[in-house]
């Protein structure tokens, strides 16, 4: 190897003090990559402090490789430029700060960090953490991620023991895996992208299925999230949060001519579920905003109100699904909420009809006649007002009979019947569960065609009266409450 150059020296003496090396105003500030992984392999200094080797404002030359490198004192490189990418796979560190340093890639799969990974204000274009394990926090905040063909950020299957950051993030990427890659991942403690900026082109903006975050996920405060991918712009699907998830003051954006926003399908979150409907867009190409089916919260979505999501469900989801409309309608009405569930609970017969297709043309017109007297079973008493009208009808064309003779006692003793006769009679055409003995004082006339009128319309009447009773009866017991 050759001699050491006096500010490799400067960084030999730092590592035995634990000093910080500061190069920033010097007018020698190179470094050799292969000086630092001597350092931390333990040459050049045989009892270095457990600060670590500490260097600022560096410009580090050749290639950076600590490939399989297990070391016992920290790394720290801030506000570095680095020529090569560098190569940290498999390696094994107690803890790394590369904060407000510029390189064009970090490639870091299967990393092990025993503290924190700290990335904030980094430049590059992009970072490989596949697999990485990092006991404490990973905080990029502030990263400016431009990518080409690789997502910004490809961190498959992390482990993070205390949350990750990626707060005021800029990330783009033009690839399939998309600019964030989380799937599989695992994450103690938070997961902040609040005021973050990433675009994908040809994949989504954050890929994130079966992601596990053991706390909060926020995708908020200026949060934007664009892309032309038909799997969706922020793909969440399998996610199991324990805490909230919380999308206010965010933009989440598909531009392409099927795919969702937002894609939820199975996801389960513990707490709250903050979702404003203004902030999915689909670029004005189609309606379909977001697919929800399976998604499971414990309480009443905030910042919307359910009309807005039932919206949502019924005009902006891929198909019909019965399970968004049941999770809704639970989470209201555990809330105390009976009237939003009753709404929510008869939008989604609708939304059965008209996108679920009832099979058979008998089935379709009884589910219709189902919502049109008793809301599906949700409003019995709708059928009682129907009943009314019956017995109202019942009774004017029982006098409109007795007006024109043809109601009239049986004989003996015949003739007109009274007003009180006409009244049962009009009351046992219409009621059928209740009889007062109307029809044995009064009936229509059968030998004329205007009494066979008046007699075909009381059985009409005492079928249309037979049909409500019996529809109010199943709705009130719920016998037609089953879901689609």
């Amino acid at each position: 190897m050759a001699e050491l150059t006096a500010a490799e020296k400067r960084l030999v003496e730092g590592a035995r003090s634990g000093r910080l090396v500061d190069l920033s105003t010097a007018s020698d500030n190179e470094i050799r990559g292969v000086v630092i992984r001597d350092l931390l392999r333990g040459h050049h200094s045989e009892d270095p402090d457990p600060r670590g080797v500490r260097l600022r404002g560096a410009h580090i030359i050749g290639e950076l490789d600590l490939i399989d490198i297990r070391a016992s004192i920290p790394l720290e490189l801030t506000h570095c430029a680095h020529d090569a990418p560098l190569h940290l796979t498999r390696a094994h560190l107690p803890r790394l700060d590369l904060s407000e340093s510029t390189f064009c890639a970090l490639e870091a799969e299967s990393f092990t960090c025993e503290h924190d990974l700290q990335l904030v204000g980094i430049q590059c274009e992009s970072l490989n953490l596949v697999g990485a394990n990092i006991s404490g926090q990973v905080n990029a905040t502030r990263a400016r991620l431009d990518s080409s063909t690789r997502p910004a950020v490809n961190a498959e299957r992390i482990t993070v023991g205390n949350g990750l950051f990626l707060i005021d993030v800029i990330g783009r990427s033009i690839s399939s895996r998309g600019a964030l890659c989380l799937l599989g991942a695992t994450i103690t403690g938070p997961l902040e992208l609040d005021k973050a900026q990433l675009r994908a082109t040809d994949g989504p903006a954050i890929n994130a299925d079966w992601l596990t975050v053991k706390g909060s996920l926020f995708l908020n405060e200026g949060f934007t999230a664009g892309s032309d991918c038909e799997r969706g712009t922020v793909r969440l699907q399998g996610m199991s949060l324990t805490g909230q998830l919380n999308l206010n003051e965010s933009s989440v954006m598909n531009s392409s001519a099927e795919g969702p926003a937002l894609v939820l399908i199975g996801a389960q979150v513990g707490s709250d579920l903050v979702l404003p409907m203004h902030v999915l867009s689909n670029g004005g190409n189609r309606t379909v905003l977001a697919n929800l089916n399976g998604l499971q919260y414990p309480f009443v979505p905030r910042g919307s109100t359910h009309r807005e999501w039932l919206k949502l469900l019924s005009h902006h989801s891929p198909a019909y699904a019965a399970q968004p409309y049941q999770q809704l309608a639970s989470a209201h009405r555990a809330a105390g909420h009976e009237r939003e569930a009753r709404d929510i609970l008869i939008a989604q017969q609708r939304d059965f009809r008209r996108r679920g297709r009832p099979v058979g043309r008998g089935r379709r017109i009884l589910h219709l006649a189902s919502g049109a007297f008793i809301g599906h079973g949700h409003r019995p008493f709708r059928a009682l007002g129907y009943l009314a009208g019956v017995c109202l009808l019942a009774g004017i064309t029982s006098l409109a009979a007795s007006a024109l003779g043809v109601a009239i006692r049986p004989a003996p003793p015949g003739g007109r019947c009274s007003p009180a006769e006409v009244f049962g009679l009009a009351a046992d055409t219409a009621l059928p569960l209740l009889k007062m003995g109307g029809a044995k004082h009064c009936e229509f006339a059968t030998t004329t065609q205007l009494g066979q009128a008046f007699f075909a319309g009381g059985y009409v009447l005492h079928m249309l009266g037979w049909a409500f009773a019996t529809l109010f009866v199943a709705g009130y017991t719920g016998l037609v409450r089953k879901p689609s």
